[in-house]
């Protein structure tokens, strides 16, 4: 599924508005040991930048190769993209994983 969040960066002294489209692998929790398995660990998540647009004033323009490859490798900017898609999904697994703990015990 593709999702899009506005972004600023700082290029240059400069500071830019991109509105970037992107993907989100689905996430999967970590499964514990059984009689048959060691148990699997949790994973997913990955986020892939497909496109993006620069936003100056009221005209937008394609982003540049050299943008999205910077974009696609800036760990700041993954961790916000992927931050945008859990938020607009409205989960909490953080209230999840700490409910089934309390559920365990």
């Amino acid at each position: 599924m593709k999702h899009t969040h506005k972004i600023t960066l700082g290029i240059a002294d400069t500071e830019v508005t991109a509105e970037v489209t992107f993907t989100k692998s689905a996430t999967y929790a970590a499964t514990g040991p059984t009689f048959s398995s060691g148990g699997e660990p949790g994973g997913g998540g990955e986020v892939e930048v497909e496109a993006a647009t620069i936003i100056i004033g009221n005209a937008s323009h394609p982003a540049p190769q050299w943008l999205l490859d910077l974009l696609g490798n800036d760990d700041s900017v993954i961790e916000e993209l992927s931050e945008s898609v859990d938020e607009y999904d409205g989960i909490d697994w953080d209230a999840r994983r700490d409910a089934r703990m309390d559920d365990a015990a």
